[in-house]
């Protein structure tokens, strides 16, 4: 069997567990394969890209911040990565370069079990960059929610966030509050935390704006997938159920080993278990 060799490009990212999914794929299926992190600096990645990409490298996972700018080194990308502007995945066949999102498949894949709790409800959304933007097209594709309220520190990203959806989402809904000027005091299906806050670097600090009352919302979903994430521990006792990214995380890589791959691995309890942090309760 051929020997795979994959890699990830980002920056800042020696903490990501991407490759570990990988080489426990590769060893669940008895492949012979290797996976590197790639961590370049913004002002190094044109040289760099095209070096990494001129190797024999068969796919490469992209993170912060590359998703949107690797766009233009590309010859081809898919469907759902042209709506929300961001590649993640990148296919290397006869030298030419195929782009993929498969953080929307990720993000939507453990909320199936809440399918029924999710259709034709309303949104919360932490954060107005690219990953709320998947967290707001997968929502709408696979749950049909069409009511969504983005809270972000920056007034000027809510009006660029709007004008970033793509026109045939139709009667989509957004209303955009800072921080500072949200006061609504609503019920959601589901908030999506999709900010650094509670993150690797900032564990102890919480993403919710003063007037969130958590207690009104059925799902709490957070981004992030580190253990010392403090606002998890906060959620679980006030919302119905709560989930962080560790799930979406081994989800959208083996969808990425597919793609580059055409072998299809389960998403397995053991490989999940990888992570040694999964939460959902």
């Amino acid at each position: 069997m051929k020997k795979f060799r994959f890699g990830l490009i980002g920056n800042n990212v020696t903490y990501s567990k991407s490759a570990d999914i990988f080489k426990a794929v590769f060893k669940q299926h008895d492949i012979d394969g290797s996976c590197e992190v790639f961590n370049i600096c913004p002002d190094e990645f044109n040289q760099k890209f095209q070096s990494i990409t001129g190797s024999a490298v068969d796919g490469l996972s992209v993170t912060i911040p590359y998703k949107k700018s690797v766009i233009s080194f590309l010859d081809e990308i898919a469907p759902v990565a042209h709506a929300i502007e961001a590649v993640n995945s990148i296919r290397l066949i006869d030298g030419k370069r195929f782009g993929y999102n498969t953080d929307c498949f990720g993000f939507s894949y453990p909320l199936r079990q809440f399918s029924e709790k999710l259709k034709h409800g309303k949104a919360l959304i932490f954060g107005a960059g690219g990953a709320a933007k998947a967290a707001l097209y997968a929502l709408f594709t696979d749950y049909e929610i069409k009511d969504f309220v983005i809270v972000t520190r920056d007034e000027k990203k809510i009006q660029l966030f709007k004008e970033s959806i793509p026109s045939d989402l139709k009667g989509l809904h957004i209303r955009g509050f800072t921080f500072d000027n949200y006061t609504k005091v609503e019920r959601y299906a589901i908030c999506v935390n999709c900010t650094p806050l509670g993150g690797w670097n900032m564990s102890d600090v919480m993403p919710f704006p003063s007037k969130c009352d958590m207690r009104t919302i059925k799902i709490y979903y957070d981004l992030n997938y580190n253990a010392d994430n403090k606002c998890m521990e906060f959620v679980q006792s006030k919302t119905q159920h709560s989930l962080d990214g560790s799930a979406m995380l081994v989800a959208q890589a083996l969808r990425s080993f597919y793609l580059w791959t055409g072998i299809k691995p389960s998403l397995s309890l053991s490989i999940s278990k990888s992570l040694e942090h999964s939460c959902v309760t």
